[in-house]
């Protein structure tokens, strides 16, 4: 899975944005919830290997903003602990 090059913003947008990357991604993948850094999140595995990690800005019941971490590197940390 890529990562967007810029960011995606309006709720329209991610909707679409997040239904092309559904299109794209293999059976293989799936998701568990999770809180990440005190928010809601979620956790990304492909073949049952970690593969990123989602966070979510929650304000006033909305969404404000999604981080999304796919770097190898930066997810290795985590391995141990999920």
């Amino acid at each position: 899975m890529a990562a967007a090059r810029k960011p995606v913003a309006g709720a329209a947008k991610i909707a679409k944005f997040l239904t092309g990357i559904r299109k794209r991604v293999s059976q293989t993948f799936h998701l568990k919830f999770a809180d990440i850094n005190g928010e809601p999140g979620i956790i990304g595995y492909l073949d049952e290997q970690l593969n990123s990690v989602w966070s979510f800005h929650v304000e006033d019941d909305k969404i404000q903003s999604i981080y999304v971490v796919l770097n190898p590197e930066k997810l290795k940390h985590l391995k141990s602990k999920l």
